[in-house]
């Protein structure tokens, strides 16, 4: 599935991480690089040190990174300014047993878990965001397999990310002349699968820098 630019998804052995990158047009004279070149920095450099598996802290990992892509454009470019390309992040690995996990923003991962039923899980501090992802889909019928998160689970492991993106697509496009049409933003969904069973670790934030 090719993927919006501003967006970066890659896997390396155990881990995986999505980004999706934030941007505000026009704003060209304070980072002259833009968004995707920012996005793909980021995330480069984070499969980089991931791919390491050295266990150290995923909410440290995420500072030293963002510090490292910063230094590469500090010279040029106003990287203190808030309209400076950022990105939301979501960082999942599976090392010995444990599962750890850092979500940077309005970024969520859906744990299906034997037991329970599935678990959503966002940045605690996007608590507007969470309680949207949370609700069903906007804009999705009411009984319809996308509806809720089991269903969304299982249309993923029948037929994949695409199919799922292409749904809520669908029901975007139905509800697009209506007063509360909204546009779509970006949709990025990494699917893994075969996981070997592992303990959930608590939830990591990025160390202050």
């Amino acid at each position: 599935m090719e993927l919006p630019r501003s967006c970066y998804r890659r896997r390396s052995g155990p881990a995986v991480v999505l980004l999706d990158g934030a941007g505000i047009p026009g704003t060209e004279s304070i980072c002259a690089h833009g968004v995707t070149w920012y996005t793909h920095r980021l995330g480069g450099a984070l499969l980089g040190r991931l791919s390491r598996d050295d266990g150290r802290d995923l909410g440290a990992i995420l500072a030293a990174t963002i510090g490292e892509v910063a230094a590469m454009h500090r010279g040029t470019c106003d990287v203190g300014h808030p309209s400076s390309p950022q990105a939301t992040v979501a960082m999942v690995r599976a090392r010995r047993g444990r599962l750890d996990y850092l979500l940077l923003a309005d970024s969520f991962l859906v744990l299906d878990q034997p037991d329970g039923g599935p678990q959503v899980l966002t940045d605690e501090r996007e608590a507007n965001a969470r309680r949207a992802c949370s609700a069903p889909l906007a804009g999705v019928a009411e009984g319809t397999p996308e509806y809720d998160w089991p269903g969304v689970l299982d249309l993923l492991d029948a037929d994949g990310p695409i199919d799922v993106i292409r749904r809520v697509r669908r029901a975007e496009a139905r509800a697009a002349g209506g007063p509360d049409a909204r546009v779509p933003d970006d949709a990025t969904v990494a699917h893994c699968a075969h996981l070997p069973r592992s303990e959930v670790g608590e939830p990591r934030q990025p160390a202050a820098t």
